[in-house]
């Protein structure tokens, strides 16, 4: 076996001195670099979870408000659908109200105008009932004035024709 050391060139008290200073460099290296170094990834790693632990409360809270504000938004188009639903019963209502109104009031004024109607017509009757017994009146004291004969009758007549035109037209 020395005769492979021999041709490999294997020392082995350089081979433990190789192992001893690589043992003592990893005790300086660990001692002072590793430690340090793993202290500074840990804090960077604990910066890191922190942060995302930041971000996953933040997304969370952004979804609390998205939440909140789809209820919100829900909340006002019913509203506005209820406000929209009851301006249009109160307009149909009103619209109801104001032709039942016109139509009472047009009823009202169509009952006055048929009452006025008869009325005038009442009155036009009597006042030309007045007129004819006025002429009948009038006729009977002329025919009683004057004996009557065929022609005094048809001019008779003819003046009642003439009175009763005028007073007619």
């Amino acid at each position: 076996m020395e005769s492979i050391f021999q041709t490999i060139h294997f020392n082995p008290m350089d081979f433990l001195f190789q192992c001893i200073n690589i043992l003592v460099i990893i005790f300086v290296l660990n001692k002072f670099l590793f430690k340090r170094v793993g202290k500074v990834i840990d804090a960077r790693k604990k910066e890191i979870e922190d942060n995302m632990a930041g971000v996953d409360s933040a997304w969370q809270e952004v979804k609390d408000k998205e939440a909140t504000y789809t209820g919100l938004m829900t909340q006002a188009k019913q509203k506005y659908q209820t406000i929209i639903d009851t301006a249009s019963k109160e307009g149909e209502a009103l619209k109801q109200h104001l032709q039942d109104q016109a139509k009472e009031e047009a009823a009202s004024m169509l009952s006055q105008a048929k009452k006025d109607i008869q009325i005038e017509k009442r009155q036009a009757l009597d006042s030309i009932q007045d007129e004819v017994a006025t002429l009948v009146a009038n006729g009977t004291r002329a025919i009683l004035k004057k004996e009557i004969d065929p022609e005094m009758q048809k001019d008779l007549v003819n003046d009642f024709v003439k009175e009763t035109g005028e007073v007619n037209g």
